[in-house]
């Protein structure tokens, strides 16, 4: 949403906020013109609601009347009212008061987007729109306690609809602002910006549960740089995903990972120095997937294509919410193609990487763990590990896994900062340019070195 269009919502939302969808207003109208005074000069006048009943002012009228009811419009007589139990107007009054607070939280937003327009810096713009964010956050989460039976349920699905719209230009100029030091790392280095993607996010218990909506992550939890395009291919970083499919089928299914399965000569191809797997032999589960991370062998992967069905693969990433990743194409080396390799080429990008890394580093199912030893494992060092391990005792390296082909030079690597944990996904594409990508490895942990966490215990 561009400035225009911002700004004409926020304008629509004056009228939105300030008068009730059919007919009821919180505010009287001098608020509007108060939006427009010194900030010293705005208050912000609420009308306190009655302990057992709610009068609000209706916009075309003078006179007062009662919300509607659950069973209808008309007012209840006082015989009426005595028969009616108290837990259910004590519920209508609790649906009537998270509505008010919803709208006078939603004023405040208003008010401070204002302020930041108006504002002399650019940290006082940052505060204030900061500060609308929460608004918004806070007034949506009030409409979230609207139950469904209450006559302002759908009043309040409709302001969730706007508010959520108001809330997303909030976070995505905060967004900008607070990733910026990515692309002065990258302007360092002399090197195209279109063509890196970082995606960083913190990991621990204490940051948001579910980082990543539709595609797109927290941005109160993660920093990026085109962390939601597409890398120009996802190369050996594929095997990530792959391993947390079969995890969660181990987990669902209730396979015990010392399962054996055979790797079909078909799926033979050139693998990588030192990574070792037999054709025409059987292998554990915990083996062939341990191998495909750690020694980031070819064969394995192809074989646990196989085992799981692009289809099972597919529609499992869906589920779990990594919509731009597709995982079923099977690798080849320099000159032989397995059988049955694929149409569709493999993609992904640093956002859903990076989300990926969250779970496994949270542990969330037991077979999670096999994985992160996985991830410890790894035998390529040469980028993140190399990136990070002269940066003193604070920085610790906590896993990694690299991908390279003729398109891309990547890493997706977990590091301790301090107190904190973060995952880390970097993709250069069309370059094999191993020191600018260790060189932004290290700059954004010196740069969490020096300015703390993205989110702050204080803020938990």
């Amino acid at each position: 949403m561009n400035g225009f269009w911002y700004t004409a919502a926020i304008a629509l939302s004056f009228s939105a906020v300030l008068t009730l969808q059919g007919g009821l207003k919180l505010h009287s109208l001098t608020f509007l013109s108060q939006q427009f005074q010194p900030p010293q000069a705005q208050t912000l006048k609420t009308q306190p609601l009655q302990a057992q009943t709610v009068e609000l002012p209706v916009e075309t009228g003078s006179d007062s009347q009662r919300l509607p009811s659950d069973q209808g419009d008309e007012e209840p007589s006082s015989a009426s009212e005595s028969t009616v139990p108290a837990a259910k107007t004590v519920d209508k009054n609790a649906a009537a008061q998270a509505y008010q607070r919803a709208i006078e939280l939603a004023n405040q937003a208003v008010k401070a987007y204002g302020e930041a327009r108006d504002a002399d810096t650019d940290e006082q713009k940052l505060t204030f729109t900061r500060r609308e964010r929460f608004l918004w956050q806070a007034s949506l989460q009030k409409l979230a306690t609207i139950p469904e039976k209450s006559a302002l349920y759908e009043r309040a699905v409709n302001k969730q609809i706007q508010y959520k719209q108001l809330l997303a230009t909030a976070e995505s100029k905060l967004a900008e602002a607070d990733s910026a030091f990515l692309t002065d790392i990258i302007y360092n280095l002399d090197i195209d910006p279109q063509s890196v993607h970082i995606t960083l996010c913190q990991i621990d218990d204490g940051a948001p549960q579910q980082p990543l909506t539709n595609g797109q992550l927290s941005s109160q939890q993660c920093r990026h740089h085109q962390g939601d395009q597409q890398m120009a291919s996802a190369a050996s970083m594929i095997k990530v995903p792959i391993a947390m499919v079969l995890m969660h089928k181990v987990s669902t299914e209730n396979i015990d990972l010392s399962q054996e399965i055979y790797i079909d000569p078909g799926n033979f191809t050139e693998d990588a120095d030192g990574a070792k797997i037999e054709v025409g032999r059987e292998y554990p589960l915990r083996e062939v997937m341990g191998r495909m991370i750690d020694q980031s062998n070819n064969i394995a992967t192809n074989q646990l294509i196989d085992y799981l069905g692009r289809d099972y693969i597919e529609q499992t990433l869906k589920q779990m919410g990594y919509v731009n990743t597709y995982a079923g194409h099977k690798l080849a080396g320099d000159q032989i193609t397995p059988v049955n390799a694929g149409t569709l080429g493999n993609y992904s990008t640093s956002h859903d990487i990076t989300a990926m890394m969250i779970k496994i580093y949270r542990q969330e199912t037991p077979a999670d763990e096999q994985l992160v030893k996985a991830l410890v494992g790894q035998t390529d060092r040469e980028l993140g590990y190399e990136a990070l391990k002269n940066m003193g005792p604070a920085v610790v390296w906590l896993g990694e896994k690299t991908g390279q082909n003729n398109r891309v030079l990547a890493t997706t690597l977990a590091m301790k900062i301090g107190e904190e944990r973060y995952a880390l996904t970097v993709a250069l594409n069309y370059s094999g340019d191993v020191y600018a990508l260790q060189q932004i490895v290290h700059g954004v942990a010196a740069h969490i070195l020096e300015t703390g966490p993205i989110i702050a215990r204080s803020q938990r």
